[in-house]
């Protein structure tokens, strides 16, 4: 899905880490380009698929082990 300038990217985070989750949850949105469809912190690969499935995000970011 290609973006005009000055249009937000769906953003869905998948984070182990509470500290990240929390750091992209609170910096992300600040940005006007950038909205957070959802952030998880399960690496359950059934969960991330319906989890995305339900969103629809432009951009899933995975910061797994």
């Amino acid at each position: 899905m290609a973006h005009s300038k000055g249009e937000a990217v769906n953003l869905f985070v998948v984070e182990e880490q509470e500290i990240y989750r929390e750091v992209y949850q609170q910096l992300l949105p600040e940005r006007s380009t950038i909205t957070i469809a959802g952030v998880l912190d399960t690496v359950e690969p059934n969960s991330i698929r319906e989890s995305v499935a339900s969103t629809r995000p432009d951009v899933l970011m995975l910061s797994i082990k």
